[in-house]
């Protein structure tokens, strides 16, 4: 049946947390992507590798040193400068829902996760430093009381999850239900320190209690007990949480109904906790003359032991569009209430003070509040944080900012302004739609979670210190009017010397943001068939092209499926089979040189002298040549050339220096700082040294354990791993106390030896006969450490291990040590290194799984396409920035980390490779050269306006539109793209006359402006575009293949726009479509690229919006309101109805396939139709009876049975099936659902493709024979910016895979306790019963592929003959 295959993440971040979740001395961002986990650090980095804006902020601030008091000018010079590091990612079986913190008695130096899911579980994480992993430490499963309790699903319940910023308890709210989760603390008493009453060691406890209580200033008691107590009082329990409860709002304090939302509150001793609810039910703007000024809000105490609570205040009368709570630290302290048109401030002890933001408030509520309506601020959609400095930021929608300003009295802090931040203060800061705003203490930064731009991080520099600042001692002598807060005088009592009115923002660093995704087209991004005389490597190569961001954020979004090189220079050879690059001490290319194994000859040229010949007496051409590579010796550069039976040593101008004849013929050769590892055919190694002053190879004595062994590769590298080597049987470290010493940091010279029994050895120069290996290397366990050599080891393995690189893979920020291997077979295995506080040693641990490395090569040889051309691996120390390595062969591939991501293992253009070396010249500076299989060369760079972090690279071209549709026409290469963007609004009638006695003065809802725009992929650039009325907006837009009828079969390419317009709610929907042609035309000299226009062919007004099209039997379809009509091209380019049906409410997607279409509606589900053009007619064949709410859909054929694709609100994928001849389809009236699977996305966008055309695919690689029929595939987009495929499998792989899919999702352990099986049909048991088959996830079985060999061989013996082989092979073809 189908599988499911996610293969770009999800960019979105909904949800982020500041904490020291690793180690306490590490500041770590916890951010949510829906289903995917990911866990930063922030690094420090160089005020200079930062945008120029913030270092002239800086250098104005010590400009002015002389005029400012010390403290000041110190704090401005010590600013830090962040990046985020990602530290490591998780996909997990769920979708996040909230994620919060709290400080376990189990370590107080760390803090918890508590992520709670949509299905309403809650997992309790933690660091787990000996794994370098998260480890779950509690589960809490809700979902069978809550279904007991509750009449709906809980995956339509609203739901709220808050946690006590003391870390007392936890809870979720559903329906006015409240769930708590208490944890564990020690108590304070002399019993729960291990002491029984009326000893000595009690009494002292209670004096200490006594103590602690008398001078008790509003702390957190516990927390200094445990902090005074001595090491023998504190025997702590491992216990993490005491059993939750359930309890209604109703219960905890009477008349609480209609929760709004409800938040803990700091700076009490006991879990305190607002809510915000409407006793007497909700109103809205059209009720308020009857019920206004409803909501309220009470602050219990909760009372963990007893289940009760008590009131400590009751707010009522409050303003009726309030909808959130902000709980404020010390020393503010209380709450916000935050609604559409105002702000309130709760102080601590029950005072409210606010402002209003706009002129609609005095309308809505008779509560009086400070009038700040000239801001013109809507609240829907603003963020708020507290950001030190007893101030808080808030970001409206469209990306204002604003500070709330607060003023003290008698230690009391009330609200007192909110005062805009002027534009040219963050003038290259650009976000849209802040869903959350995240502190960094300590940092002045603030993490910016966006939905409709990237999400960012944002610094803060504070120009110009406030001089003269009026103390906090003196603040409230002065006696103060009980309403002075309404006028509108600027107090002078801020407590706050630093205001963020005068600070300067800039953006430090940012996470790509592809969502939200409306729409998508596959279409062609390389528009020309030769660079520089050579084939383009990316020629034909589709790409994903969708929409991302709004308004002024919007953009393009090209996903590539493969890295695009900025081709620079080219050359060509008539022979080379290996290619070399040296550099000279500028570190700049001086040299290049080929060999060819067939000719036995050694070129070397000149890059400066346009690459001429380069003649010397001492160097023989008449040979080929093993490896070349370079030495320093501090004065000069010794260039050393490996052929079969020497080593040449020339200085830089090839003049011989030295010379060693080796007996036995070189196999392979390893050159790096000093040193040069030899290899000979015999399996004999020997490791030679230059002498800086005799400048002469000096061979090194090897350990004597290597003597009669058999080796492959060598490889050397700068680590300090061995610096700390830990025997496996050492007692764990009880504390951090045992950390490496920072002198144990520095690096040395190590030798990485592979022999023929696969093993990998590991010594340095002073190796004192010591040798470490890792233990059974050839199994690829998950877990690798370095311990003393086995000289006893005797292997029964064939070699497997090709190649092996321990190097520093990163960016200029920050980069980290990785160890990478190559197989025979082509698989490329990477182990991460970290260390292992508990036994004092480095650590690798396997991470194909969670860096999601494509399978790219198989065992035994079985992937044809990995060997075709030989694959090995070549360090780049530097493509234009990054510190990566290559992977040649039949197809390239490139391993590089942003360092805002995992490594990321990237296929890099399009055609075979033989060779990579470095090339930095000034034609292409820091580039790479790479030769193909037709002896071709290219110098080319890597393109930094892509983004590399998640599994394709990516790149935004900005819009500044929000985009409706898309779609690609292949004819012209060309992208049709529909836009909108906001206007003035002008309130008209029927007949478009404006209305009288609107108030203009107001804030008003916005008209629309949208226009079709086409854009050429060879500037990225609008080349044409037309403009729709106003209000009028594009609604479906596709580019279609027509017949055109009365002629000879000739066929076009047309446009087929459909629009709807935006009226007042007492006016009927209008709309139109238009028919367009793209044409050629004579471009502007100016302009090359603007080549084509967009020609009007038809055009008519409907009296309904045109909600969906589709091409059909060569004609076109359109559904207006509540009907679809077929429509026919005639030669003089009227379009003739011939066909129509009647539809639903309101329809969501069409889609055709030849004769056949489906149209999904919102409310009334699926219906499939067939087109008959003798006579013409339109013929209902089925429906699906479960009425889906559905969102998008496809057809997808398989096998000669027709199927429908259809993903609905529930984020649930349906895959039905017309089966006329089945008895249950009622002569196929009804759709008979085959599987369902629950994928936690919101599909907004679904296209067939055939899979001879796949994109994102490694299909190509794989022997079909000719003619064979592949079938179609499914693409999906889902709004947070990631994609899927939904791909039809045979019998036998379906079984295969299905049986290892049980096999994982029962056997294994999963990230947070998610099971993949309850995730995948879990709550669908109405449906389930109905299902013969379900999906299979292909990302549970890229889990197989990551095991141990030895976990992979015991699996696959219960899955059949040769299923290891096979497995690979269906993975490779899937994927």
């Amino acid at each position: 049946m189908e599988v499911y295959n996610q293969f770009i993440d999800p960019s979105t971040c909904l949800a982020s947390l500041a904490c020291h979740f690793t180690s306490k001395e590490d500041q770590n961002l916890i951010i949510s992507k829906g289903t995917v986990l990911e866990i930063f650090k922030l690094i420090e980095v160089e005020p200079q590798d930062l945008e120029s804006e913030e270092g002239n902020a800086i250098n104005d601030v010590v400009a002015g040193a002389e005029s400012f008091i010390g403290d000041e000018i110190i704090s401005a010079l010590h600013d830090k400068h962040h990046k985020l590091s990602l530290v490591t990612e998780y996909t997990l079986q769920g979708r996040i829902f909230e994620i919060s913190k709290f400080r376990s008695n189990e370590n107080e130096d760390l803090d918890y996760l508590i992520i709670c899911t949509e299905s309403a579980k809650i997992s309790i994480i933690k660091w787990d430093a000996s794994v370098h992993h998260i480890k779950t430490v509690s589960l809490h499963y809700y979902e069978p009381t809550l279904e007991a309790l509750l009449v709906e699903n809980i995956a339509h319940v609203e739901k709220r999850h808050r946690t006590d910023p003391n870390g007392i308890c936890t809870s979720i709210e559903l329906n006015g239900i409240f769930m708590i989760l208490p944890f564990y603390k020690p108590d304070m008493d002399g019993i729960a320190f291990g002491f029984e009453p009326g000893d000595e060691e009690s009494a002292k406890q209670s004096s200490f209690i006594e103590e602690n209580i008398k001078r008790d200033d509003g702390e957190n008691l516990k927390k200094r007990m445990l902090a005074n107590a001595s090491p023998s009082q504190l025997k702590r329990s491992k216990k993490i949480s005491d059993p939750s409860f359930f309890i209604s709002g109703t219960k905890l304090h009477e008349g609480v109904k209609n929760i709004m939302d409800y938040q803990f509150l700091y700076s009490y001793r006991e879990p305190t906790i607002a809510i915000l609810y409407a006793p007497e039910g909700l109103s809205w703007a059209g009720y308020l003359p009857k019920l206004k000024d409803n909501m309220k809000v009470v602050v219990l105490s909760l009372n963990l032991d007893t289940h009760k609570a008590d009131s400590i205040m009751v707010l009522p009368n409050l303003p009726y569009d309030l909808n959130s709570i902000y709980p404020l630290p010390s020393p503010i302290n209380g709450f916000l209430l935050i609604g559409s048109n105002e702000i309130l401030h709760v102080n601590s002890l029950g005072s409210i003070k606010g402002v209003y933001t706009n002129k609609y408030f005095p309308e809505t509520s008779d509560m009086k509040l400070r009038d700040e309506s000239d801001l013109n601020l809507e609240c829907e959609g603003c963020s708020v944080s507290f950001v030190g400095d007893d101030q808080v930021l808030l970001i409206s929608q469209i990306g204002k900012f604003y500070v709330l300003s607060f003023n003290e009295s008698g230690g009391i802090s009330n609200l007192n302004k909110i005062i805009e931040i002027p534009e040219a203060n963050y003038c290259n800061v650009s976000v849209n739609n802040v869903l959350q705003i995240t502190n960094i203490e300590d940092c002045n930064s603030a993490f910016l979670c966006c939905q409709g731009s990237d999400s960012i991080l944002l610094h803060w520099n504070y120009n110009v210190p406030t001089r003269g600042t009026v103390s906090k001692s003196n603040a409230g002598i002065e006696k103060e009017d009980e309403d002075s807060w309404l006028y509108h005088e600027d107090e002078t009592s801020q407590t706050s010397n630093r205001p963020l009115t005068s600070c300067t923002f800039t953006k430090i660093d940012k996470l790509v943001n592809c969502g939200p995704t409306s729409d998508f087209t596959i279409g062609k991004v390389t528009t020309k068939s030769k660079v520089f005389g050579l084939p383009n490597p990316n020629l034909n190569e589709n790409a994903i092209i969708c929409s991302s961001g709004l308004e002024k954020d919007t953009a393009l979004s090209i996903i590539n499926p493969s890295v695009i090189p900025n081709i620079r220079s080219t050359l060509k050879f008539s022979s080379a089979s290996k290619i070399w690059t040296l550099n000279d001490s500028r570190d700049i290319t001086k040299y290049l040189i080929t060999t060819d194994f067939k000719t036995y000859k050694t070129q070397v040229f000149i890059v400066d002298k346009k690459y001429r010949d380069m003649y010397s007496r001492d160097f023989d051409k008449e040979q080929y040549s093993i490896q070349f590579g370079t030495i320093y010796t501090g004065r000069e550069m010794l260039i050393t050339q490996v052929t079969p039976y020497k080593i040449n040593m020339f200085n830089f101008k090839f003049k011989l220096v030295d010379s060693i004849t080796c007996d036995n013929e070189i196999n392979a050769a390893s050159i790096y700082d000093r040193y040069a590892i030899i290899i000979t055919k015999n399996g004999e190694i020997n490791i030679y040294e230059c002498n800086f002053k005799t400048r002469k190879l000096e061979k090194l004595d090897l350990p004597a354990l290597l003597n009669y062994m058999i080796f492959t590769y060598g490889w050397i590298t700068e680590s300090s791993i061995l610096k700390n080597i830990s025997n496996l049987s050492q007692e764990p470290a009880q504390n951090e106390s045992s950390k490496l010493n920072p002198t144990n940091f520095n690096k040395e010279i190590t030798f990485w030896i592979v022999t023929a029994d696969n093993r990998i050895l590991v010594f340095k120069k002073n190796h004192k006969e010591k040798v470490y290996e890792f233990k059974d290397i050839h199994k690829f366990p998950d877990n690798l450490q370095l311990t003393a050599m086995n000289p006893n080891y005797e292997a029964d393995v064939d070699p497997l291990i090709k190649q092996v690189m321990f190097t520093s893979i990163g960016d200029s920020f920050y980069s980290k040590d990785y160890l990478l291997i190559l197989t025979y077979g082509g698989e490329v295995i990477i182990y991460e290194m970290y260390h292992d506080f508990a036994l004092d040693t480095y650590r690798l641990m396997k991470s194909n799984d969670i860096f999601k490395f494509p399978v790219i090569g198989a065992p035994e040889n079985s992937y044809s396409s990995a060997t075709r051309i030989e694959r090995n691996m070549f360090k780049i120390e530097n493509f234009n920035g990054h510190s990566c390595v290559m992977v040649t062969g039949y197809k390239a591939f490139l391993i590089l980390r942003q360092h805002n991501s995992v490594p990321r293992l990237l296929k890099f253009g399009n055609i075979p490779v033989l060779y990579f070396a470095p090339f930095n010249y000034d034609t292409c500076k820091n580039g790479v050269i790479a030769i193909d299989d037709k002896k071709s060369c290219r110098m080319c760079q890597l393109d930094n306006s892509f983004d590399y972090s998640n599994r394709a690279s990516i790149k935004k071209i900005p819009v500044g539109e929000t985009i409706t549709k898309l779609d690609y026409d292949n004819k012209s290469n060309t992208y049709v793209v529909g836009t909108m963007s906001k206007i003035r609004f002008l309130p008209e009638d029927e007949d478009g006359e404006e209305i009288q006695g609107v108030d203009l003065n107001k804030n008003h809802a916005h008209n629309y402006k949208a226009r079709v725009h086409l854009f050429s992929p060879e500037t990225w650039t609008s080349i044409d575009k037309v403009e729709l009325e106003d209000n009028e907006v594009c609604t479906t837009l596709k580019v279609m293949k027509l017949n055109i009828f009365e002629t000879m079969n000739d066929t076009k390419n047309y446009v087929i726009v459909g629009s709807g317009k935006y009226r007042v709610e007492d006016l009927a929907t209008k709309g139109s479509w238009m028919v367009y042609e793209i044409i050629d035309v004579v471009p502007d000299p100016n302009h090359p690229e603007a080549k084509n226009r967009l020609k009007l062919i038809k055009s008519e007004s409907s009296r309904g919006s045109i909600l969906g099209s589709c091409n059909i039997s060569g004609r076109f379809s359109l559904v207006q309101a509540q009907r679809m009509l077929v429509r026919t091209i005639k030669k003089d380019g009227n379009a003739v109805p011939v066909a129509f049906t009647d539809t639903s409410l309101y329809t969501k997607d069409v889609k055709s396939f030849e004769d056949m279409m489906i149209i999904g509606d919102a409310f009334d589900g699926l219906s499939l139709y067939g087109f008959d053009a003798e006579p013409y007619r339109m013929l209902k064949l089925g429906k699906e009876t479960q009425n889906l709410s559905l969102t998008a859909c496809d057809f997808i054929v398989h096998e000669g049975g027709l199927y429908i694709i259809a993903a609905d609100e529930d984020s649930v994928l349906h895959l039905l099936e017309y089966d006329p001849y089945d008895p249950e389809s009622m002569k196929g009236l009804k759709l008979l659902t085959r599987s369902v699977f629950r994928f936690n996305g919101y599909t907004t966008a679904m296209r067939l493709c055939d899979r001879k055309n796949s994109i994102f695919s490694m299909l190509d690689t794989l022997a079909i024979p000719p003619g064979a029929d592949l079938g179609f595939e499914v693409i999906g987009c889902n709004i947070e910016g990631s994609f899927y495929k939904v791909t039809p499998a045979n019998e036998y792989t379906y079984r295969r895979l299905y049986a290892l899919q049980n096999h994982i999702s029962d056997k294994e352990s999963h990230w947070l306790g998610l099971n993949p099986k309850m995730n995948a049909v879990g709550h669908l048991s109405h449906i389930m019963k109905l299902v013969k088959r379900p999906f299979i996830d292909l990302n549970i079985i890229k889990r197989y592929i990551s095991m141990s060999e030895e976990k992979k061989m015991h699996i696959s013996k219960r899955l059949g003959k040769n299923a290891l082989i096979e497995t690979y092979r269906d993975v490779i073809s899937l994927q």
